[in-house]
């Protein structure tokens, strides 16, 4: 006989499925293919109504609609080491639908991509299922290295082995600042003699200050008469974001700064204390 079939979600609004249909009958049992998704995923009850004259009881049962996967993205594609941003997390259904009525959590994990391995994770692992929000979560993040990473987003709560994930596209993080160190004189003194070497030390830090030991761009300095500065260098893995630069010298007595300057991010620089230089006697 006529049957119609209903979902309702959870603190939701029935939607009539199957409208009093009598086709597709075996042996007192149908099957019904149907779609449920968007604002309509999530748990509910499927509802089977008799429409003939039987007055048959209705059938219930409970059901879950759990998103397919996550979308996973950064508020830009670079960010700054240690500085906060924001990532948003979207649960999806097959169709490519927002899952409004998603009420999971998550987890987060970093995936190294350039330099492939790492030591340092984000500020936070996890996302609660309070920060869902009509299935979208948007949450302040940072990242204390340099290098490329992507994120990975794993519901932990909501369906026990159910895998529902995403994967953000590469974020590249640069370091803040630099920082250039430079040894006193030696022998006591507080100037340098014409010509005579030094070093300065160069860190890459992030925004708060700490070392980005994954840095591995190309750091320059700013030349300027009267004193020779060292060649460009492109940081490896054993620098672990600090490189010494030994042979600077000065041709001209007077004051100097050594200036250093990443080669593509010009805003990452780094400026060393003033540096006195005299004749020699």
């Amino acid at each position: 006989g006529p049957y119609s079939l209903t979902w309702t979600p959870t603190n939701g609004t029935a939607t009539t499925l199957v409208s009093s249909s009598e086709s597709g009958w075996s042996a007192g049992a149908v099957t019904a293919a149907v779609t449920v998704g968007g604002a309509s995923a999530g748990t509910g009850t499927f509802t089977a109504t008799d429409n003939s004259t039987n007055s048959l009881t209705n059938g219930t049962l409970g059901f879950t609609f759990y998103p397919a996967s996550f979308t996973v993205t950064a508020a830009a594609d670079t960010q700054t080491a240690g500085k906060p941003w924001t990532l948003t997390v979207t649960a999806l259904d097959s169709a490519g639908g927002t899952v409004t009525r998603y009420a999971g959590a998550a987890a987060l994990s970093v995936n190294y991509v350039n330099p492939t391995t790492g030591t340092f994770g984000l500020s936070s692992s996890a996302i609660s299922a309070a920060s869902f929000v009509s299935g979208v979560a948007a949450v302040s993040l940072s990242y204390p290295d340099a290098g490329s990473i992507t994120i990975t987003a794993k519901d932990t709560t909501y369906i026990t082995g159910i895998t529902i994930q995403g994967t953000s596209s590469n974020i590249s993080f640069n370091p803040y600042t630099f920082t250039v160190v430079t040894p006193p004189p030696p022998g006591g003194r507080t100037v340098y003699y014409v010509g005579e070497p030094f070093t300065a030390t160069v860190t890459a830090k992030n925004y708060n200050g700490a070392g980005t030991p994954n840095y591995r761009s190309t750091a320059s300095f700013t030349s300027q008469t009267g004193i020779t500065p060292p060649a460009n260098y492109g940081f490896v893995a054993t620098d672990a974001g600090t490189h010494v630069f030994s042979g600077i010298t000065t041709t001209l007595a007077g004051s100097y700064t050594v200036t250093a300057q990443d080669t593509v991010y010009t805003t990452i620089t780094g400026l060393s204390p003033i540096v006195k230089a005299v004749n020699a006697k």
